[in-house]
């Protein structure tokens, strides 16, 4: 007697069981009903068996997989409760901030972001709506030295209900140390530019206005900001727009280091300015100029005054 054992409907072996030739019994009927369907229960409790054990391999080998993955990754991967309980974190914490994983697990996430316990459950109401939360924070090590963290999480859910957060951490160290020091750079910049009475200026190959100086306004009597994205020639001197558009569309500053020429306020009243520029280049296409323009309004007036007292002079000379 064969009887299959099947699993998932598909055919994994046979059970045979066989009776001696010299044993045979002297009828027709070699099993009886009852054995045929003890047969019938081996074959599907060994089937059962084979499936559970298949399974079970399955699982622990799936298991080590994600292990050896969870513990030889660089990034921090981390589990919390809905309070912000850590609930398991990677060996790899170690190598980032020197705990070991048991120093942490157990405890609340805000023990080492600082934030308050309110904070935190105002964050942890935002990650519900919201696919992935971002955030930095300066976190101590275990021998005080700070370092920047950035942490990317995600809400977990269970039959609809949130039961935590899970996701990674990564040290950005580094990179948030440049940052800073560039803002650093930037401010001390800005500052700088800021606090000089000459008008630095960038403008596009156009004239478009990228940046100006605050110095702008005791010239102009206008906001800086509100001329940004305004045409640089319009408050040229119409007589000298032509000029000046020569040397900046034929790129002439080499031989004009310093060129003077006029300008109009928005009261109509005339300035004198005197430039000087420098290119500026973006994967080595010309895109704009950067300089400097100073206020020579009152130097040209004394001129134009020492002018006029020569010319008078010469004619009552001459006379």
């Amino acid at each position: 007697m064969i009887q299959d054992i099947i699993i998932n409907e598909a055919i994994l072996g046979q059970i045979e069981v066989c009776y001696p030739i010299d044993l045979l019994p002297a009828t027709d009927q070699l099993f009886l009903p009852e054995e045929s369907s003890l047969l019938f229960s081996i074959a599907v409790k060994l089937g059962n068996y084979i499936e559970k054990k298949e399974k079970e391999l399955a699982l622990k080998s799936s298991e080590e997989k994600y292990k050896d993955l969870i513990e030889n990754i660089s990034d921090v991967i981390y589990t919390t409760d809905n309070q912000g309980n850590i609930i398991f974190i990677s060996p790899s914490i170690t190598k980032l901030l020197g705990y070991r994983p048991e120093d942490i697990m157990g405890k609340n996430f805000s023990d080492f972001t600082g934030e308050t316990i309110d904070h935190l459950k105002k964050r942890f109401e935002n990650i519900k709506d919201v696919s992935g939360l971002h955030s930095e924070y300066q976190i101590l090590s275990v021998t005080g030295e700070p370092n920047w963290i950035r942490f990317s999480s995600m809400a977990i859910f269970k039959e609809g209900q949130f039961i935590g957060v899970t996701g990674t951490l990564v040290d950005i160290t580094e990179k948030k140390l440049i940052e800073l020091e560039l803002q650093k750079s930037e401010s001390l910049y800005r500052n700088l530019v800021e606090s000089i009475n000459d008008i630095v200026y960038d403008i596009t190959m156009d004239g478009t206005i990228n940046y100006v100086s605050p110095a702008i306004e005791r010239l102009f009597n206008l906001k800086a900001e509100s001329l940004i994205g305004q045409n640089f020639f319009g408050f040229v001197h119409p007589e000298d727009q032509s000029f000046l558009l020569d040397i900046f569309q034929n790129n002439r500053f080499v031989d004009h280091k310093d060129i003077e020429y006029r300008c109009l306020t928005v009261s109509g009243e005339m300035v004198w300015v005197q430039a000087s520029a420098r290119n500026v280049y973006e994967e080595d296409q010309l895109v704009g100029r950067t300089g400097i323009l100073h206020d020579i309004t009152e130097r040209k007036l004394t001129e134009e005054k020492l002018r006029k007292s020569e010319e008078q002079y010469r004619k009552l000379v001459e006379s």
